[in-house]
């Protein structure tokens, strides 16, 4: 069976990315499965974020999208025509793509309404990997987008969502189907919880929520001015927060000694390693992987209820704390993250030890193997169709 994977790019080092490649090097181990990674913005020097296996096939297309100086806001009907002319070039490239490759079945996000349809000879699966409405934020044509996207998933073979509240979403979907990620991230030395740093990680904007953690830092660093906060993750060219948006916020609240920005991270478990519990102050997500990635290395979290999934992988008093959100104001939901931080810190190395214990155990849930094969037996249904 030949399954392809076609993503923007694979250059980010961020959460979806990171799950696109676990999942095609741990299905080309299977027996019968032949597996192709299309990425198709990223020219032949771009390197992927993570390794990629070498019976992986990677095909880069190198078609970026350059609007020039046109403005969707100022002249968008030439930007509009400029993204339609590009938009055929990825319809001629998807196409040989496919047809040379003898793909029997395509995959793509809910973010990458690019893929086109009349390109398409063989079965498509969408997967989705944030709730609905983070899939057209930041776009310059949203209603373009939205349009496409949801006459996308209409024509697939199926939609797969990480949540079964995101899947309860997608009505215009023929077949729904839920299958949560997973990590292969493992820890590379044992917990510390004497350790007094708390990190966070993600890339730089407002879904990140990291102007919430900033502000809720303010209050833990008057209780706790021993411990300190590190922020791992960049901001992408098309971010509405921006490095220094982020940072001059550190520095009005007079926290540059105990909150520093460190920019992207190639090693997350050694980042891990060296940190005592882990923040996740998002807005949204789709999962919220990097919970998943830290419980697996044995670091408790401490996170908002935000839709969709992280209420679903940490248990709130038992492997971390869950912070409620809904209902709240920006303000109010920093105090809130602030108690819970607290929370965390007064619990001492033994409460923080139990809810290590407790988070590698639970983790296991989420296992590669139990997921993949459910990705397998989808793979198999679909062609028996």
């Amino acid at each position: 069976m030949n399954i392809a994977y076609f993503i923007n790019s694979l250059s980010n080092a961020a959460g979806m990315e990171r799950i696109f490649i676990d999942k095609a090097n741990l299905l080309s181990e299977r027996e019968g499965m032949n597996v192709t990674l299309v990425s198709l913005m990223s020219s032949d020097d771009e390197q992927p974020a993570f390794k990629v296996s070498p019976r992986v096939k990677f095909i880069h297309l190198n078609l970026v999208f350059v609007p020039g100086d046109t403005s969707p806001r100022k002249r968008p009907f030439t930007f509009l025509w400029k993204w339609l002319k590009w938009r055929r070039e990825v319809h001629r490239a998807v196409a040989d793509v496919i047809r040379q490759n003898n793909i029997d079945i395509a995959i793509s996000s809910t973010y990458d309404a690019s893929l086109p349809l009349n390109a398409i000879d063989c079965h498509l699966i969408v997967e989705s990997h944030a709730y609905r409405r983070d899939a057209v934020q930041g776009s310059a044509l949203p209603t373009l987008r939205r349009y496409l996207m949801s006459r996308r998933v209409a024509a697939s073979d199926a939609l797969v969502a990480l949540t079964h509240a995101d899947a309860s979403l997608w009505n215009e979907a023929r077949r729904v189907e839920v299958i949560g990620n997973f990590t292969t991230i493992r820890p590379v030395a044992p917990y510390r919880p004497d350790t007094k740093r708390i990190m966070a990680a993600g890339r730089i904007d407002s879904q990140k929520g990291f102007d919430i953690l900033v502000d809720a830092w303010r209050i833990v660093a008057r209780l706790h001015p021993d411990w300190s906060l590190d922020i791992y993750g960049s901001a992408t060219h098309n971010t509405d927060c921006t490095h220094a948006d982020l940072q001059s916020r550190i520095n009005e609240g007079g926290m540059s000694h105990c909150v520093t920005l460190c920019g992207t991270c190639h090693d997350m478990p050694r980042a891990y390693a060296e940190h005592s519990a882990f923040v996740l102050s998002s807005r949204y997500e789709g999962f919220g992987l990097v919970l998943l990635e830290a419980m697996a290395c044995g670091v408790p979290c401490v996170t908002f209820d935000c839709p969709y999934g992280p209420s679903d992988i940490v248990g709130d008093g038992d492997d971390g704390i869950v912070v409620p959100f809904a209902g709240m104001t920006d303000r109010q939901r920093a105090e809130k993250l602030a108690q819970g931080l607290c929370s965390m810190i007064e619990a001492g190395d033994s409460g923080r030890m139990r809810m290590s214990e407790a988070a590698i155990k639970n983790a296991a849930r989420f296992s590669p193997d139990a997921t993949i094969d459910k990705w397998v037996c989808l793979f198999n249904d679909i062609m028996r169709q």
